[in-house]
Order: C-alpha cells, then structure tokens, then sequence
C-alpha cells in the first residue's frame, strides 16, 4: 500500500477514488516545514497545490516515488533534485482554465465599468 501526503483539501470524490486504489492518505492543510519534512519522510507520494518543494525536502523523503503538482506552475519544486532520483513530476495543465478565464473577464469589466468606486 502506498502512502500519499495531500498538502490541501481535495474533493471528497478525488479522495475515495485514492483510497479505493488501495493508498493511505496523510491529509495536511499547509503544513509547517519541519511537519511537512517529517510527514514527506514517510509518503511514497505526495501531492501538492501551494507547497514548495526543496531539494532539502526530496533528500529527506527517502521513499518518495512521485509528486503531483495541483495546478500548472511549478516554479517552487526542485525538478533538478526529482530528476536526479528518477522521480517523476506530474502537473495538471489546463485544469482551471475556464476559470481563470471567467474570473479575467469579470475583472476586466469591474475595471471599465468601475463596479467598486459604486459600490
């Protein structure tokens, strides 16, 4: 059974589809860094949304097979120090799009139509 440290709140489906696979989740709202390095140490996996990713964290985490970034930037994760352990990184592209896109239009219209000086 692999271990898997979930670093933010993942929907209740997203959660029974791991656990249905047969993995133990460790769930952790952003922890501190030293809580993170000691629950990391024990995850065969982890996926993260907002949490950093050192190369200090990956050498620490002596069973860590794969990591999942929520999200497509991964800018705060060591690729350098997976890629040297042959640990794969996995992002998720395109995911919120269209949200992110709605929200640019509402903001753009709340802009040219100054929504908050009337509010």
């Amino acid at each position: 059974m692999s271990r898997v440290l979930i670093t933010m709140p993942v929907a209740a489906a997203g959660l029974r589809r791991l656990e249905d696979a047969g993995h133990e989740l460790d769930l952790v709202e952003r922890p501190a860094p030293a809580e993170f390095r000691a629950r990391l140490a024990r995850a065969d996996a982890v996926i993260l949304r907002f949490q950093a990713l050192s190369r200090q964290d990956i050498e620490a985490a002596g069973k860590l097979r794969f990591v999942a970034r929520h999200g497509v930037g991964y800018d705060a994760v060591d690729v350098a120090a997976l890629t040297e352990r042959g640990i794969p990184l996995a992002i998720t592209p395109g995911a919120n799009a269209i949200g992110v896109a709605e929200h640019a239009l509402a903001l753009l219209l709340a802009v040219a139509r100054r929504v908050i000086g009337h509010d």
